[in-house]
């Protein structure tokens, strides 16, 4: 199926790149609500060496913060995707450099990521300084030792999980979270 370019201005995302179809599956939808998707996260987020135990980020939450879209609110909950753009931003995502990422890294160091940043250290510095990091972006062991995670920073990243967007978990990931959040 072609994609059909009118149909661009329904994706929140044609102002930064091309809309068009997914390069991994077959769709003949053309956006859908970032509410809607629902894909499971925590195999890709593994694969990049920044998934949590303490919780399951939804897919649509994933996008959002590797847009840079890190407050969110009700008008977060209005923003449409292509397939394309889902690929681009969700589990199809890859890091594009193979350097650390950190904006204090020294430029005389020649340490390569050994992980990748984890969606509540990518909160933390949007939270506290302003500067927005693709969840999965690599980091090395010595830069990643500069950002212990605040409680402030976790609540805020469990609240976005949680929030009035009421994004999808998958039933194992929900049974998951309900425990996580209980025992604290």
């Amino acid at each position: 199926m072609k994609y059909d370019k009118k149909n661009e201005m329904k994706c929140t995302f044609a102002y930064k790149f091309e809309c068009g179809q997914s390069l991994h599956y077959a769709s003949n939808v053309l956006c859908i609500p970032i509410t809607k998707c629902d894909k499971p996260t925590s195999t890709h987020l593994r694969s990049l060496g920044c998934n949590s135990t303490d919780y399951e980020l939804p897919e649509g939450l994933l996008i959002l913060y590797r847009s840079g879209i890190f407050s969110i609110d009700c008008s977060s909950c209005d923003i449409y995707i292509c397939p394309k753009h889902r690929d681009d931003f969700g589990i199809y995502w890859r890091r594009q450099t193979r350097k650390c990422q950190s904006p204090t890294h020294p430029d005389q160091s020649v340490a390569k990521p050994s992980r990748g940043i984890p969606a509540s250290v990518c909160k933390e510095l949007w939270m506290t300084k302003r500067i927005s990091l693709p969840v999965g972006s690599g980091i090395c062991y010595s830069c990643i030792r500069k950002y212990p995670v605040s409680q402030d920073s976790k609540q805020a990243l469990i609240t976005d999980i949680d929030s009035e967007c009421d994004f999808p978990l998958s039933s194992q990931s929900t049974q998951t979270f309900s425990q996580t959040t209980t025992s604290d």
